[in-house]
């Protein structure tokens, strides 16, 4: 019996558009209507940066190359099944044995500071004795007596000073700290409490916070702009990040010289914990978007995902620089239905990790890891980002470094680019979706989408271009390429869709 054809194939004209080189990546604050197809409406967990789909951002055990002159000398740390919530990067000289040391701590769920050298072939770690913590301690280095010298402090236990070979020793006079740093052989910090000042300790003590026209002192705020939270050094400047301003002091050796500069009033609360220097510029996370900071003026960095930030609360937003880039653990919409990972826990208070190249404004994001402290391990031998990320479904703290592998402890993350709807020019016309060609060497699915109808089709990794004929019709179409493998690599999708 002879079929009709209901297509009427002969009377079609096909358009052949080349869907996405990928590498302009995500664009939300773009009317998706309007959005060319080389653009993505939502992706995440690929890097997308020379134009195909690979690997994005992974989590996994450290591996510390430990040996200048043999690069395949490595070690993993042994933990002891601690929960690690943070970390920091201890250098120092040894008057002993006439050496540089650099000493990874770990502060751990015990409230114990651990240390590994990280030079040395040894794996285990040992507590700092005499000190435990109650909350988590901030960490800053400073030559006391000629000696380098470690300074913790937490808002619960007050400040320690550590030497190696030595017990913690607890300083008794110092303020109730928030946040310190080095500046100007002093050590600057904001307090708890009222928050509307910053203290500072004696010219060569950071211990010393006696206050006196020769020790220590403090620099009042009295004014609208909120509680002082975080105090950096740019450029020969003391700068004070605070709720909804940032402001300047210039510390001469004689305090009373010190000045305090009003330079920035912003509507939108600034996050101190993802207050990062990079470079020449200062980094931060407000309630409306991400800012950069030259030292005279901030504005809002061009990303085009600044409406993933609406409505999001990123108290427990943290951030860190390394190698020319900037990474950012937050809470960010992701607008679809989907739930990926630590979002199906109420108790995860991150879902995102962001990673900005500061030069180019690419980025690559990390979706359904609740990543909670990170630290740059700025190393000689071997410079990397350590997180400490919660595992929502072990309740355990994971002591992790950053990688481009795809993957979260040896598991594939999930990942998915999305593109806009289109009607290719032609709003009124039906189209027919004849076929999809592209690369793909690795295990891929291909989601097509017209007019809120979708289809998945399945293509097997091969090293030639492979093409699928979907024959769905509608007015808008939209694909999407999802992966969960490792290994990924994805390119050069183009598509024939018909006019009808």
């Amino acid at each position: 019996m002879f079929n009709p054809n209901t297509l009427k194939l002969k009377n079609i004209s096909y358009l052949k558009r080349k869907y996405a080189s990928f590498k302009n990546g995500i664009n939300v604050d773009y009317d998706e209507n309007l959005l060319p197809i080389k653009y993505s409406t939502n992706t995440y967990n690929y890097d997308y940066t020379n134009g195909a789909l690979r690997d994005g951002i992974g989590i996994n055990a450290p591996i510390i190359h430990y040996s200048y002159g043999r690069y395949d000398y490595t070690k993993h740390i042994n933990t002891q099944n601690k929960d690690v919530h943070g970390s920091y990067l201890f250098n120092f000289w040894s008057h002993t044995d006439h050496r540089h040391y650099s000493l990874l701590l770990l502060y751990c769920g015990d409230g114990k500071v651990y240390y590994n050298v990280l030079h040395m072939s040894s794996e285990t770690i040992t507590a700092i004795p005499n000190v435990t913590f109650t909350s988590m301690p901030k960490f800053c280095s400073f030559k006391l007596n000629g000696v380098d010298t470690l300074i913790m402090t937490s808002e619960t236990d007050g400040m320690y000073t550590w030497t190696p070979y030595h017990q913690a020793v607890h300083v008794e006079n110092a303020p109730q700290i928030n946040n310190m740093c080095i500046h100007n052989e002093r050590l600057f910090v904001t307090t708890l409490g009222e928050r509307r000042s910053v203290w500072f300790s004696d010219d060569l003590d950071p211990t010393n916070f006696n206050l006196t026209l020769q020790e220590g002192g403090f620099i009042e705020m009295a004014d609208d702009f909120g509680k002082s939270n975080k105090v950096v050094t740019l450029d020969g400047y003391l700068y004070v990040i605070r709720d909804f301003n940032i402001a300047r002091i210039i510390a001469y050796a004689d305090q009373k010289k010190f000045t305090l500069q009003q330079i920035y009033v912003g509507n939108s609360r600034i996050y101190e914990n993802t207050v990062a220097v990079c470079g020449d510029k200062i980094y931060y996370l407000a309630s409306d978007g991400l800012y950069v900071f030259n030292g005279s003026s901030a504005k809002k960095v061009k990303l085009s995902i600044n409406k993933m930030f609406d409505e999001t609360n990123n108290y427990f937003a943290v951030a860190g620089y390394i190698n020319g880039h900037y990474y950012l653990a937050c809470n960010i919409h992701f607008n679809d239905e989907k739930i990926v990972g630590c979002e199906n826990s109420r108790l995860a208070k991150n879902n995102a990790l962001i990673k900005i190249n500061v030069q180019t404004g690419e980025l690559n994001i990390l979706r359904g890891y609740d990543v909670r402290n990170i630290c740059a391990i700025n190393d000689l031998y071997d410079p990397w980002l350590m997180v400490s990320y919660w595992d929502y479904q072990t309740d355990n703290y994971e002591f992790c470094r950053l990688d481009m592998s795809g993957t979260v402890l040896g598991v594939a993350t999930s990942k998915e680019w999305q593109s806009p709807y289109s009607d290719f020019g032609y709003p009124d016309r039906e189209k027919l979706v004849k076929e999809i060609t592209l690369y793909s060497k690795s295990d891929c699915k291909i989601e097509v989408c017209c007019d809120g109808q979708s289809r998945i089709f399945e293509i097997q990794g091969k090293d030639n271009y492979q093409t699928i004929r979907p024959k769905m019709k509608g007015k808008r179409i939209a694909l999407n390429f999802k992966s969960n493998v490792e290994n990924t690599y994805i390119s050069n999708p183009q598509i024939v869709v018909g006019l009808l």
